[in-house]
């Protein structure tokens, strides 16, 4: 049940006596406007709602400091003159702030200064301040906002009856960049709110009652794109937001008559098709005012925040917190990983679970183990995190790296275990992307490419079985880098709209059913399952969340990332690496860079342009400064041609001051002279 008791105190001000804490009204001679509108959380959990009546913008840095009727630390857009009447907010991975400032036909964009304070006036504004029009530079009435993983701004449109997207860099009085007027649906009737979630776009077609979902990239603006869902069932949706899990939240405003205000909630909705009912519904326990709940976000504990408009306040909703791993038979050693993953946050010492994933792809060479004994001869304290390739060492491959690896377990260390397995369709590896159909398949019992896939994981559960039976917990991370196009058969096809759409959904589906069957069919309870997708620093991904199958299914989230200065963008002033961190974090789930080392060099063939002379260092200097949320971070293994030279270098044990980043506070490692 979705709800909360009523507050009690009909409007804010009547519990928050600090007037930066209060929500206000405006009358514009007869034409009032009210209490809080939009909402958004940023990638740390500081809250950003829209006070309308104020015609400001309140922050506070996490949820609590609000409830508990703490003034907001930061007003945006207060200083008379700066907005007319805001409606619509969101927030990147940046900091920078995107208001719909509805009732002046603009969308005012903050960019915060050096030490995180928002300037007085705009420092962008997109469209002409008091003038509607219908040029790609213009709005009429702008409402809905949304920013995707590349940092592109969608604005909805809502008297033009469109959706604008805006490229960065951004600049006042730029064009939109491509736009969407849903036309292979009869065009939208009042756009009033999007959201995105990967390469899936949500817009809340108001007059139609209906939310249609868009799957991207939207990379042609000739294109006249159709959906690839509807949602419908509800009467005036005003408001929408994508949860944790995948699921979509839509405030209502109801017609005053059979259909009352609530908040709908649509279950992976991501990853499924188009649906005619919402799962749920709630009225909050009759604690929304009028008929006007308005803004709605959802933060990466679940918590549900909802405007009261008309109430002067915004109703939480505390969801209970999962306790344990997607399987609910995980074992305690599963649950303690688990935990030892999430207790990193906010740690000033070893922060970072620091990780070396071994070659085992050369299994059938001695120096399999080389990093590992390179650190230890010159008496460094070694990674406390061990990765190898699963199909390295199953199968009787190398039994030796098997038992090292419990070893490390049992001295206090921690196991990660990728798996690239072969293609199911003719056993090839990498393999091109299969079909959504054939993908479908792997999960259709009785069908040739169901037996072949399953019996490929019950090899893969055989050796999982062997760590199980020593008592050792496994981050296990399958399907790695699945955004990456054309990577693997199971990754990315490069297609877009309605066949790309089927593709994350048999993502999913074949996500889900793996973690069913290894789980519950396998009876293995010593798996933790890691979501691994390539970082968007090239245009050969997509963007990191597309194939999320929802956190039912997940219980960390990871980013590979090769890159010189670890900013998942392509240039130091390039932040799309911030809004792919903030999109994962806000999965809920414990968050690391599950691969890392330098960028490619001149030649692009990702040797690195500093070989082996590349600072290690640069990894907690982005921790620090940028991805806070990091709780661990594997270094991947160097290749050496047939002369003895690296070619590709990331070990360890290769880089230039990697004494110094051992020893780091914030790095965790194994003591010296572990076994």
């Amino acid at each position: 049940m979705i709800g909360q008791p009523s507050l009690g105190g009909a409007t804010l001000a009547s519990r928050c006596p600090n007037a930066d804490a209060q929500f206000s009204s405006h009358d514009f001679g007869g034409f009032t406007t009210d209490g809080p509108t939009g909402i958004a959380i940023g990638s740390t959990g500081r809250l950003y709602v829209v006070d309308d009546g104020g015609r400001r913008v309140l922050s506070w840095p996490d949820a609590d400091a609000m409830t508990a009727c703490q003034p907001a630390d930061e007003v945006i857009g207060g200083t008379p003159g700066v907005m007319v009447g805001p409606e619509a907010i969101t927030v990147d991975g940046a900091g920078k702030v995107y208001v719909a400032d509805t009732l002046n036909h603009t969308v005012d964009i903050f960019v915060p200064g050096a030490g995180g304070s928002y300037p007085s006036r705009p420092t962008y504004v997109l469209g002409t301040p008091g003038v509607s029009g219908k040029g790609m530079n213009e709005f009429n009435y702008p409402r809905g906002l949304a920013v995707d993983e590349t940092g592109r701004l969608y604005v909805a449109d809502d008297d033009n009856n469109r959706v604008l997207m805006f490229d960065p860099p951004f600049a006042t009085g730029m064009k939109a960049d491509d736009s969407i007027g849903a036309g292979a649906d009869g065009g939208f009737a009042g756009p009033k709110a999007l959201a995105v979630s990967g390469d899936s776009l949500f817009v809340a077609d108001y007059y139609d009652n209906r939310v249609l979902r868009f799957t991207g990239p939207f990379d042609d603006p000739a294109t006249t794109y159709a959906s690839t869902a509807t949602y419908t069932g509800v009467t005036h949706p005003v408001d929408l937001t994508v949860g944790p899990d995948g699921s979509l939240y839509v405030t209502q405003q109801g017609d005053g008559a059979a259909a009352a205000p609530s908040l709908a909630v649509y279950a992976n909705a991501v990853t499924s098709g188009s649906q005619t009912q919402p799962a749920a519904t709630s009225n909050f326990d009759g604690a929304i005012t009028g008929d006007s709940p308005l803004g709605v976000a959802v933060d990466a504990s679940s918590r549900i925040f909802l405007s009261d408009y008309e109430g002067y306040r915004v109703l939480v909703h505390y969801l209970p917190a999962p306790a344990h791993a997607v399987d609910p038979l995980a074992s305690a050693a599963t649950n303690g990983l688990l935990q030892t993953l999430q207790s990193r946050a906010g740690l000033s010492k070893g922060r970072v679970l620091l990780g070396q994933e071994m070659p085992t792809f050369e299994s059938g060479k001695a120096e399999w183990y080389r990093v590992f004994t390179r650190l230890r001869r010159r008496k460094l304290p070694e990674p406390v995190v061990m990765g190898a390739e699963l199909d390295s060492i199953r199968d009787g491959k190398n039994d030796t790296a098997i038992s090292t690896m419990i070893t490390h377990a049992h001295a206090g260390g921690v196991l990660e275990l990728d798996w690239h397995p072969n293609d199911p369709v003719d056993n090839s590896f990498p393999g091109a992307p299969i079909t959504p159909a054939q993908m479908t398949q792997l999960t259709q019992p009785g069908t040739t490419l169901y037996n072949t896939w399953h019996a490929n994981l019950d090899g893969a559960a055989a050796t999982l079985a062997k760590f199980q039976a020593a008592g050792v917990p496994v981050l296990f991370r399958p399907l790695v880098e699945m955004n990456g196009v054309k990577f693997f058969w199971w990754s990315d096809d490069g297609s877009t709209g309605a066949p790309h759409a089927a593709r994350i959904q048999a993502f999913a589906a074949l996500w889900q059913d793996m973690v069913h069957y290894l789980t519950v069919t396998k009876g293995l309870h010593n798996l933790l399952f890691l979501y691994s997708p390539n970082a968007v620093g090239c245009d050969c991904a997509v963007p990191a969340m597309t194939y999320y199958p929802g956190s039912a299914y997940v219980d960390a989230v990871g980013i590979d990332v090769y890159d010189n200065d670890l900013a998942i963008g392509r240039t130091p002033d390039d932040d799309r690496g911030l809004t792919t961190y903030q999109d994962m974090v806000a999965a809920g789930k414990p968050f690391g860079f599950s691969e890392f080392g330098q960028g490619p060099n001149a030649a692009g063939n990702g040797t690195g342009s500093l070989g082996r002379s590349w600072d290690a260092r640069t990894l907690v200097e982005r921790v620090r400064d940028s991805y806070p949320a990091v709780a661990f971070a594997t270094a991947w293994y160097s290749t050496y041609n047939s002369r003895g030279r690296a070619t590709y270098v990331y070990e360890l044990s290769d880089l230039t001051d990697v004494a110094r980043l051992l020893r780091d506070p914030l790095i965790k490692t194994l003591p010296t002279g572990t076994p």
